[in-house]
Protein backbone atom coordinates (compact mmCIF):
# COMPACT_ATOMS: atom_id res chain seq x y z
CA UNK A 1 0.00 0.00 0.00
CA UNK A 2 2.72 2.47 1.16
CA UNK A 3 4.90 1.83 -2.29
CA UNK A 4 1.52 2.13 -4.14
CA UNK A 5 0.95 5.70 -2.76
CA UNK A 6 4.31 6.33 -3.19
CA UNK A 7 4.92 5.85 -6.74
CA UNK A 8 1.16 7.41 -7.86
CA UNK A 9 2.37 10.70 -6.06
CA UNK A 10 5.51 10.15 -8.06
CA UNK A 11 3.45 9.55 -11.08
CA UNK A 12 1.78 12.78 -10.27
CA UNK A 13 4.64 15.20 -10.18
CA UNK A 14 6.34 14.03 -13.39
CA UNK A 15 4.87 15.07 -16.61
CA UNK A 16 4.26 11.77 -18.78
CA UNK A 17 3.16 10.92 -21.87
CA UNK A 18 0.31 8.84 -23.14
CA UNK A 19 2.57 6.04 -24.18
CA UNK A 20 4.01 6.39 -20.58
CA UNK A 21 0.32 5.91 -19.32
CA UNK A 22 -0.25 3.15 -21.69
CA UNK A 23 2.99 1.27 -20.58
CA UNK A 24 2.58 1.24 -17.23
CA UNK A 25 -1.28 0.01 -17.18
CA UNK A 26 0.20 -2.74 -19.30
CA UNK A 27 3.26 -3.24 -17.08
CA UNK A 28 0.92 -3.44 -14.01
CA UNK A 29 -1.47 -5.79 -15.87
CA UNK A 30 1.65 -8.53 -16.84
CA UNK A 31 2.48 -7.90 -12.78
CA UNK A 32 -0.76 -8.52 -11.83
CA UNK A 33 -1.44 -5.70 -10.35
CA UNK A 34 -5.07 -4.76 -11.31
CA UNK A 35 -5.64 -1.95 -8.57
CA UNK A 36 -2.18 -0.07 -9.89
CA UNK A 37 -3.48 -0.44 -13.54
CA UNK A 38 -6.91 0.94 -12.44
CA UNK A 39 -5.72 3.97 -10.64
CA UNK A 40 -2.79 4.68 -13.69
CA UNK A 41 -5.79 4.30 -16.58
CA UNK A 42 -7.86 6.71 -14.22
CA UNK A 43 -5.55 8.99 -13.89
CA UNK A 44 -4.58 8.76 -17.56
CA UNK A 45 -8.28 8.98 -18.58
CA UNK A 46 -8.43 12.63 -16.34
CA UNK A 47 -5.81 14.07 -18.57
CA UNK A 48 -5.64 12.96 -21.95
CA UNK A 49 -9.52 12.96 -22.43
CA UNK A 50 -9.21 9.39 -24.38
CA UNK A 51 -11.16 6.19 -24.63
CA UNK A 52 -8.97 4.31 -24.47
CA UNK A 53 -8.26 4.99 -20.72
CA UNK A 54 -11.90 4.09 -20.12
CA UNK A 55 -11.81 0.56 -22.08
CA UNK A 56 -8.46 -0.03 -20.51
CA UNK A 57 -10.29 0.47 -17.02
CA UNK A 58 -13.12 -1.53 -18.50
CA UNK A 59 -10.81 -4.34 -19.04
CA UNK A 60 -9.21 -4.03 -16.24
CA UNK A 61 -12.09 -3.88 -13.64
CA UNK A 62 -13.25 -7.14 -15.73
CA UNK A 63 -10.07 -9.42 -14.78
CA UNK A 64 -10.70 -7.82 -11.27
CA UNK A 65 -13.88 -9.93 -11.24
CA UNK A 66 -12.86 -13.20 -13.02
CA UNK A 67 -10.06 -13.24 -11.30
CA UNK A 68 -11.59 -12.55 -7.88
CA UNK A 69 -14.55 -14.64 -8.80
CA UNK A 70 -12.04 -17.76 -9.50
CA UNK A 71 -9.49 -16.77 -6.90
CA UNK A 72 -12.45 -16.38 -3.65
CA UNK A 73 -13.49 -19.90 -2.82
CA UNK A 74 -9.51 -20.95 -2.83
CA UNK A 75 -8.70 -18.36 -0.18
CA UNK A 76 -11.78 -18.96 2.06
CA UNK A 77 -10.76 -22.62 1.74
CA UNK A 78 -7.53 -22.13 2.42
CA UNK A 79 -8.54 -19.85 5.29
CA UNK A 80 -10.85 -21.99 6.87
CA UNK A 81 -8.16 -25.28 7.07
CA UNK A 82 -5.71 -22.63 8.81
CA UNK A 83 -7.73 -21.87 11.39
CA UNK A 84 -9.24 -25.34 11.85
CA UNK A 85 -6.55 -26.99 11.21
Amino acid sequence: MFSRKTAMNYIKEIHWTKRDYLLMIAFAIVKKQYGFALEIAERGEEIFIDQIFDKLKESTLKIMKINGYLNFPFYILKRISEIFL
